[in-house]
């Protein structure tokens, strides 16, 4: 962990492991370069947007969104069987 970091907050969908997870709370959230990789954007300029060094532009912004949302769909189809 760098200096830097030790005391950030980072938004809820950012994780530094692969794919998603659950954070302490128990809130999902989701990697940047994964993310990244599934909207087709640069992972170190999705990074920076989520710490705040830049800010995207409103289409950018909506490409980060609708991958969000697309993750979400992809999520709520999953089925989980049950062996008995």
């Amino acid at each position: 962990m760098n200096k830097g970091q030790r005391n950030r907050q980072w938004p809820k969908w950012y994780s530094p492991s692969p794919g998603c997870s659950k954070d302490s709370g128990g809130s999902l959230v989701i990697n940047v370069k994964f993310l990244a990789e599934k909207i087709g954007m640069n992972p170190t300029l999705l990074s920076q947007y989520v710490q705040g060094h830049k800010k995207p532009s409103d289409k950018q912004a909506e490409k980060i969104l609708s991958g969000i949302h697309q993750i979400g769909y992809e999520l709520s189809g999953i089925n989980l069987l049950r062996q008995t």
